[in-house]
């Protein structure tokens, strides 16, 4: 197992426990497309093309950063605020125990992880963040020139 994924499964099943709709299973072709958004110019990213992670229990993700670097060839991470909007509408801004937390870091992608199956967006562990920026039915990652 990837060292990065082992908190991949408790974060995928605990994914957006501040999130107050309820999106149903994500239909299995749009599970392997995502919006990137960067300058106004939206970016389909193709899930499947992006090396997957595979986890003991047989979940699958991809990295955040790969996808950001899929949509983005040659940008660096660094250089990028990101935030995110579920297909349901959900935006972790909306949430008061987000506060301070948006924008991410462009560093932090690459403790990111998207379910290829449902598009959880989920972090490591380590960063401690809360429910509402575990994203579920991720639709779109909105970037944005750091400040």
């Amino acid at each position: 197992m990837h060292p990065r994924l082992a908190p991949l499964l408790l974060g995928l099943s605990l994914a957006a426990c501040d999130q107050t709709t309820t999106p149903g299973q994500v239909d299995a072709g749009a599970a392997q497309h995502l919006k990137v958004t960067y300058r106004e110019t939206d970016h389909d990213v193709n899930l499947s093309t992006l090396k997957p992670l595979v986890a003991d229990a047989g979940t699958s993700a991809v990295l955040l950063s790969d996808v950001v670097q899929s949509a983005l060839p040659g940008t660096s991470l660094a250089t990028l605020d990101t935030n995110f909007r579920a297909e349901d509408g959900f935006d972790p801004a909306s949430k008061s125990n987000c506060n301070g937390l948006l924008p991410v870091s462009g560093e932090k992608l690459a403790k990111g992880f998207v379910d290829l199956a449902t598009r959880n967006l989920a972090w490591a562990a380590e960063l401690q963040l809360p429910g509402c920026l575990h994203v579920k039915g991720l639709a779109q990652v909105l970037l944005a020139d750091k400040r």
